[in-house]
């Protein structure tokens, strides 16, 4: 669409992207069942990649996200935040 990569749009789905991280964080205490807990864990562990990719307009993908979230940062002259997103 025309306004996909408008600012306002472009902040929107990153606010979204950072509601549903903090609402899977959320979710990790509150589940009783342990395999919720841990797919929720991955998912707001991921959660900083997928907002990263959102604001480049870029496909956030699962498979290849951290790798991309790499080359993203490294093209932006951020490489130094990488190590830091993955120790998390």
């Amino acid at each position: 669409s025309y306004d996909f990569a408008k600012r306002r749009w472009v902040g929107r789905r990153c606010e979204d992207a950072m509601r549903d991280t903090l609402g899977f964080l959320k979710r990790v205490d509150e589940s009783p069942l342990y395999h919720d807990q841990v797919t929720c864990l991955l998912f707001c562990t991921a959660g900083p990649c997928h907002i990263l990719h959102t604001a480049a307009l870029q496909n956030p993908t699962v498979r290849r996200r951290y790798l991309e979230t790499r080359t993203l940062l490294d093209g932006y002259g951020h490489l130094d935040l990488y190590e830091n997103l993955v120790k998390s």
